[in-house]
Order: structure tokens, then C-alpha cells, then sequence
């Protein structure tokens, strides 16, 4: 559920900051949409390894699924926050 939310949401932040990107471009200015992209793509690897690392400290092998979906939902709703909390841009 969270992962399709986020989907969404970065979705949403992509389309709005393309729109500042076309303005940007027209004045000479860099863009922001490849550095975001990148800070996305960076994060969910991340998050992976991450996740992974947690998964793997906790030794019983019939433990490590229910671990890394816990850890992957709980960083990937904690990613949701931070992009959807008014002062994000801050």
C-alpha cells in the first residue's frame, strides 16, 4: 500500500517540478528533475541495503521475510512523510 502511495507521490512531485524545470530552462537556469531522480534512485537502494543489513542481523532464516517487509514498509512510509510533510521544502 505505502509503496503504491509513494508511487503516486513522486509521480505528483515529477509533474510539478518538471513544469518548474520548463521555466528554469527558459531562463538559463539548471534543472531540478535529474538531481530529484537520482535522489530517488538513491534512496531506494538505500533502503534496500538497508533493509537487507536488518534482515540479516536477526540470524533465524523462517524470520527474515516478515523483517524485511516490516523494514521496507516502515522506511518506505518514513520516505512518504518526509515528501508529503508541509514543510518538506523547508
Amino acid at each position: 500500500m505505502e509503496a503504491k502511495t509513494l508511487n503516486k507521490k513522486i509521480a505528483e512531485i515529477e509533474k510539478v517540478t518538471k513544469d518548474y524545470d520548463r521555466e528554469h530552462r527558459a531562463n538559463g537556469e539548471p534543472e531540478a528533475l535529474p538531481f530529484f531522480e537520482k535522489a530517488q534512485a538513491n534512496w531506494q537502494r538505500y533502503r534496500d541495503n538497508n533493509c537487507y543489513s536488518e534482515v540479516y542481523q536477526v540470524g533465524q532464516a523462517s524470520l527474515h521475510f516478515v523483517y524485511f517487509w516490516d523494514c521496507m514498509t516502515r522506511m518506505t512510509k518514513n520516505r512518504l512523510d518526509e515528501l508529503t510533510r508541509p514543510d518538506a521544502d523547508e
